[in-house]
């Protein structure tokens, strides 16, 4: 958590410090590309870092990792890998398995999504069972 916190800090004083410099220097539309992608790439940066300590925060607390958070947090990290690409110079084959990755990310999160909501409230998923029957949490 104090890593995230130092980063959004020294986000926050990044951005502000030089954004009246950057401002000044855009005199294309290319320029301010690069300005956004930049500025994009610290922000996923940052909301990465929150996705992955609430991901650890609810393990600590329950031992229990969420499909969903996981596939997110990749979602984010490719997505942040992708804005930060030099189109120019990457081959066009690695931009199209980015794609890929991220549209294959998002069907399974979809897909989990759909499968936790068809489960009835209060009932866990199906597991070994304890001798009484009631369900055993699995670590």
């Amino acid at each position: 958590m104090l890593l995230v916190a130092l980063a959004t800090v020294v986000l926050y004083i990044l951005f502000i410090r030089s954004l009246p410099q950057e401002i000044g220097q855009i005199s294309s539309a290319s320029g301010l590309f690069v300005l956004i992608q930049t500025a994009l790439g610290g922000v996923l940066a940052v909301v990465l870092g929150l996705e992955l300590s609430e991901t650890l925060k609810a393990y600590f607390a329950r031992h229990q990792v969420r499909l969903e958070v996981i596939l997110v947090l990749a979602t984010i990290a490719v997505s942040r890998y992708l804005i930060q690409v030099d189109f120019e110079h990457t081959p066009a084959v690695v931009v199209l398995g980015l794609g890929a990755v991220i549209l294959c990310l998002t069907v399974g999160y979809l897909l989990v999504r759909k499968a936790n909501m068809t489960l009835p409230e209060g009932r866990p998923p199906a597991g070994p069972q304890d001798e009484d029957g009631s369900a055993r949490m699995r670590r």
